[in-house]
């Protein structure tokens, strides 16, 4: 390898890692026949932090089939040593445009925009999720998850 080449990959790679969000916790659950009930309470904990924290929570939906929906409404609650300090809706866009039918995939994934969460130093977070519509239960949704960055 010559000179030239390895401050290419060393420069590369730290453009790749410069540019990414930082993965802080991501966790995903699979619901009973593919269906979200709304008495379902899908609970994520996340790992305590050692200081005080600013993160994003995304909450990601996985459908198997055309969703007859454009979006679900859910509800966010975040709780904090056992108390809910806040409930916020926040809305997941599942059919934004037109879309054929899913062929060669199983699944699709679709994401909420992110929501904004500070986390104190020594105290465990745990984040609730439910669904908001009057349809119940909602069809093909095997998986809810959240990603935090």
């Amino acid at each position: 390898m010559t000179r030239h080449t390895f401050i290419l990959l060393i420069v590369a790679a730290l453009i790749l890692t410069s540019c990414g969000e930082r993965l802080y916790h991501t966790a995903y659950q699979n619901l009973s026949h593919s269906q979200w009930d709304n008495r379902d309470t899908l609970l994520f904990d996340l790992p305590p932090s050692d200081h005080d924290i600013d993160l994003a929570i995304t909450l990601a939906v996985r459908t198997t089939k055309p969703f007859a929906y454009r979006d679900i409404v859910t509800q966010l609650d975040l709780i904090r040593d056992g108390r809910t300090l806040s409930s916020t809706p926040i809305t997941i866009t599942i059919n934004d445009y037109p879309e054929p039918e899913l062929t060669g995939f199983l699944t699709r994934e679709r994401h909420s925009t992110p929501y904004a969460l500070h986390m104190e130093a020594n105290h465990q977070y745990s984040i609730r999720v439910t669904h908001r519509m009057r349809l119940n239960p909602l069809d093909h949704i095997p998986t809810v998850g959240i990603i935090v960055e």
